[in-house]
């Protein structure tokens, strides 16, 4: 009966977290992994901080992880990694530093990746090409170098392309030019 937890009713478990502007402030706790039957956590604009617990990589049923508009920093944690069920990853408008960590490559099922509004360096990562079913892709503002990543092209499903308010430089593969599916395309300010 708590307000923004859903339990399963066969399991008696706890599977989603809905705790989207509820005024809640402090950290997550690394007894987050108790929850292995979690497939949601959504606690977007609330005044959560700290960095993320490893242990988020045990609750291998996530689905969508939505943390923007909060105070998390630190590093994107690597065990990530092991959430490979894992759809919907939106940690933008946060306090993250540090390089998209190349661990996330094995996230195969994203369909939605924010880490915009961040403070992100490091270069584009070519692997993200290789998330078939993704339609959204938003990496600005952050602090990005290089050139976008060809392999970006093979994106073919994607609906919106943001990498716009980074440091990147070159020009921007043709084969992007090629996914008739985009609506949203930003490379500005960079």
């Amino acid at each position: 009966n708590w307000l923004g937890v859903t339990c399963s009713p066969s399991s008696k478990r706890v599977t989603v977290l809905d705790l989207k502007a509820k005024k809640l402030v402090g950290f997550i706790t690394p007894s987050i992994r108790n929850l292995t039957y979690l497939t949601g956590i959504n606690l977007q604009n609330n005044s959560f901080y700290g960095e993320i617990p490893q242990e988020v990589g045990c609750l291998l049923r996530l689905q969508y992880l939505n943390l923007t508009w909060n105070s998390f920093g630190g590093k994107i944690p690597t065990n990530l990694s092991y959430c490979t069920q894992l759809e919907a990853l939106d940690v933008a408008e946060n306090e993250f530093i540090g390089r998209i960590p190349d661990h996330l490559s094995s996230l195969s099922k994203l369909v939605f990746l924010s880490l915009g509004q961040n403070n992100l360096v490091g270069t584009i990562p070519a692997w993200i090409g290789n998330f078939s079913s993704l339609n959204v892709l938003s990496l600005g503002p952050n602090n990005f170098q290089g050139n976008i990543p060809s392999e970006l092209g093979r994106l073919s499903g994607l609906g919106v392309f943001q990498v716009s308010e980074n440091n990147i430089t070159g020009t921007i593969p043709s084969l992007i030019y090629n996914i008739s599916s985009i609506y949203h395309f930003a490379v500005a300010q960079n």
